[in-house]
């Protein structure tokens, strides 16, 4: 049966021949790119106008059996993409194409982690960076059995498959991780802008026999690395003659190093004390680090760094029970005229801000003055109790007395009306006189260095290695070419039939070459490129200009700083109020310098309801010429006395007048009696009845009505104007009229004559006053009333009485009187 090699193409699969291939060429590298090369004869440029376009995907099998329009059997050779370069194009008649695997696709994307970042106090933002930090865990994974949290220092093989991981879920590499055996502990690595291969030849530096290859025949390919010592033997004949033949072969003792020595040096910096710790990992312990060929390599370490701040709070005994304490508080109370000062008992009360009550509480809870220094939310006792620090207003009642520099008693503060003095403080159950608090602003532990670099280095140095090359030449039965096995990096191998140390020497194989048109395999085995000939010089720069962060949890919580302890919060404040003064005596004085000399006293005595002003000499006396003010509330008789305005008749002039004056509600008095001696009468506007005794020419001499009877003490009652004798003219309707006044037998009034030069009469008024003298009839208020009686308004008139007073009542003419003509 005829097998062919095929390749599959977005779906379609056909052999060389139809897609016009030859020279079929597969490189397998370890670390590196792998290939598969063909010729395209008769195609002029495969740059411009290839089978596959650049960078299509394919599969190459081969020993494919056809039939039923398609091919099966065979085995998967390679999987990669068309990568051709003109450059490297042959001036041959057919060009070359080539496939890359997927170490090209490594070789093209950035490789990149996640980091939080942040601004201020906004929540962390995850994205995607190209800034590294290799051998770092960014989440919770698990690997190998042990599980890794985020900052943790993860091993080299977990970086590597985080790599892989990150190219085929993040960027579409048809790429997955297999094998990976690494378990070397390194450092934080930190480096920027590194592509995915670049990456992982990073990690495997200082794994001098790591190898590395894709599994082509898996979906998607694998990609696997191992050591030395965990890959596959394979043992060959050194040469027959015929198919096998080795040349080259040289054992590689220089490799061998008698001692590995890696010298830390970690810097660090606690709360301004700086130090460097120098230590070293070595292996052999004990052998010299001076020695020829030994390997010995200085590493910097980030060193630990620490920031502690330090808080001193200051505290003091509290009891707000003692006067000792308030006299500190309240100045006032030290006053040396201030006597017989008592705090009320059980007046002390402790109030929060809020409004709570605390005065039960604060003495178990909060029982010390807070003085000075911040109290912050970090800070503890020894028993890990939170110290705490809260404002609160003690208030507390006073008696006192108090006196003036001549001992005159000028206020009296006592029980029925003590004085509430108050204090705005703050407590704490920070112990006095004085506690230190430290806590930790920023910490940076550092790195730490890798457990037992220097023996995984020196063991894997430590066998000697032999590189070499290895050609087989195979044909088939028919003598045409073939290759019976694809022979690969994941091989160590072993060679037959030379020099004894071959059969054993476990050459790890760093490149194949093979050409399945001619039958030809070549392996290239040895120490892996970086281990240049004679010295370690590419390993040891693995350190040389390795950066060094000072803070890798950036990467993980986005946060600069930890902020472990915070400043800055409000200091120790005492803002000290207190309640109006209340004393139930209090006095007021002032020396006076005129002729009449002493002191103004004025004086308020609550607990006599009385306020006092006047003015004393030097003994407190009185001084009685000076006169003197007493306002008691007695005199108000239970009402609301207040500041009204009234209304009144002017008693002098008649005129109508208005004033603010103290005084409380109207009252009626119907006794019309003089109550007491802080009574007193207005006139203007009070209406009284009178009986008229006596008619004189201006005015009445009367009796006031009272009750049932007469007042026993003569009024004098002003006639109405119009009625009076002392009108001697005036003129009536544009003619002058004048009057003369004669005595009438039985008129109490007399007449009066009024003449205008040219007519003359004689008038009387009527109705006339019936008076005792004239009629002895009854009097008021029994039978018939045969005398006048007149109502009148208390008013200034300008008339003086028979007494030789002024009169102040005014008849109101309730009757209507006018003089009437009657001859």
């Amino acid at each position: 049966m005829i097998s062919f090699w095929t390749l599959e193409y977005s779906g379609t699969e056909k052999s060389f021949q139809d897609w016009g291939f030859t020279d079929a060429v597969l490189s397998l590298k370890s670390q590196a790119r792998s290939t598969f090369s063909v010729r395209v004869p008769g195609v002029s440029n495969l740059i411009t106008n290839p089978p596959i376009p650049f960078e299509g995907q394919v599969i190459i099998r081969r020993n494919r059996a056809a039939g039923g329009g398609g091919f099966s059997g065979g085995e998967i050779v390679f999987k990669g993409r068309q990568v051709t370069d003109r450059r490297a194009a042959t001036q041959a008649p057919g060009q070359t194409l080539v496939f890359a695997d997927a170490w090209y696709d490594l070789e093209n994307t950035v490789f990149q982690q996640e980091w939080k970042y942040k601004h201020l106090a906004l929540a962390p933002t995850v994205g995607w960076f190209s800034r590294l930090v290799l051998f770092q865990a960014y989440d919770t994974v698990t690997w190998m059995g042990t599980t890794y949290n985020p900052g943790q220092l993860i091993p080299t093989g977990l970086q590597l498959k985080l790599i892989i991981d990150f190219a085929r879920t993040q960027c579409g590499v048809n790429l997955q991780a297999g094998t990976i055996d690494i378990p070397w502990q390194m450092g934080f690595y930190p480096v920027r802008a590194a592509m995915c291969s670049s990456a992982i030849q990073i990690c495997l530096k200082p794994v001098p026999d790591a190898v590395t290859w894709i599994d082509y025949t898996t979906t998607p390919p694998t990609f696997n690395c191992r050591q030395r010592a965990n890959l596959s033997d394979l043992t060959l004949p050194y040469a027959d003659g015929a198919t096998h033949q080795s040349s080259d072969i040289t054992p590689r003792p220089d490799l061998q190093v008698p001692v590995v020595g890696l010298q830390y040096q970690k810097t660090n910096n606690v709360s301004g004390t700086v130090w460097t710790d120098f230590f070293t990992d070595q292996y052999p312990v004990g052998a010299s680090l001076l020695q020829p060929r030994a390997l010995v390599c200085p590493i910097d370490l980030r060193g630990a760094k620490e920031t502690r701040v330090s808080v001193t709070v200051t505290s003091a005994e509290l009891d707000p029970t003692s006067l000792t304490w308030w006299k500190l508080k309240k100045q006032e109370l030290n006053a040396p005229t201030l006597l017989a000062l008592t705090l009320v008992d059980g007046s002390v009360k402790v109030t929060a801000e809020d409004g709570s009550d605390l005065t039960s509480t604060w003495a178990s809870t909060i029982p010390y003055e807070h003085l000075k220094g911040e109290v912050c939310s970090w800070m503890e006792d020894g028993l890990g109790n939170p110290i705490v620090s809260q404002r609160v207003t003690i208030s507390a009642k006073f008696t006192y007395e108090e006196y003036d520099p001549n001992n005159r008693k000028l206020h009296v503060v006592d029980a029925t009306n003590p004085h509430s003095l108050s204090v705005r403080v703050k407590l704490t159950n920070s112990a006095p006189p004085s506690e230190i608090y430290s806590a930790v602003e920023f910490s940076d532990p550092g790195e730490t260095a890798p457990a037992g670099l220097a023996q995984y280095i020196y063991t894997s140095l430590a066998q000697l290695q032999h590189e070499g090359r290895h050609v087989i030449t195979e044909r088939s039965a028919d003598g045409s070419s073939a290759v019976s096995t694809i022979i690969g990096p994941r091989y160590r191998l072993n060679l037959t039939g030379g020099d004894a140390s071959w059969t054993a020497m476990k050459a790890v194989i760093q490149q194949v070459h093979i050409d399945f048109f001619r039958g030809r395999t070549e392996v290239a085995f040895g120490p892996a490129k970086h281990l240049a000939p004679g010295d370690l010089e590419e390993l040891l720069q693995l350190w040389r200009f390795r950066l060094v962060y000072d803070n890798p949890a950036l990467r993980t919580d986005g946060n600069v700083s930890s902020n472990v302890a915070q400043l800055g919060g409000d200091t120790m404040a005492e803002n000290t109020t207190h309640a109006n003064v209340q004393p139930s005596l209090h006095s007021t004085t002032y020396d006076q310098t005129d002729e009449t000399g002493g002191t103004t006293f004025v004086q308020h005595d609550a607990k006599a309801e009385k306020v006092l002003l006047n003015r004393q000499d030097d003994s407190g006396t009185a001084i009685t010429a000076a006169g003197s003010v007493t306002m008691t509330l007695s005199h108000a008789e239970q009402q609301a006395v207040a500041l009204q305005r009234i209304h009144y008749t002017d008693a002098q002039d008649g005129s109508a007048k208005r004033a603010i004056v103290l005084h409380g509600p109207p009252q009626s008095d119907d006794d019309h009696a003089h109550d007491g001696a802080q009574d007193l009468w207005i006139g203007g506007g009070n209406v009284k009845f009178f009986q008229v005794d006596t008619v004189y020419a201006d005015y009445y001499k009367c009796y006031e009505l009272v009750g049932g009877g007469l007042a026993g003490t003569a009024t004098y009652v002003a006639k109405p104007y119009e009625l009076r004798h002392a009108i001697t003219s005036e003129l009536i309707e544009g003619s002058a009229v004048g009057y003369s006044y004669a005595a009438r037998t039985d008129n109490a009034d007399g007449s009066r004559t009024a003449t205008d030069g040219s007519t003359t009469q004689v008038e009387i008024v009527i109705p006339v006053w019936q008076t005792p003298a004239l009629n002895p009839g009854p009097s008021y208020p029994t039978g018939r009333n045969y005398k006048t009686i007149v109502v009148a308004v208390q008013a200034g008139t300008g008339l003086t009485g028979g007494d030789g007073n002024p009169i102040s009542w005014l008849d109101v003419n309730v009757d209507g009187r006018a003089w009437c003509q009657i001859a």
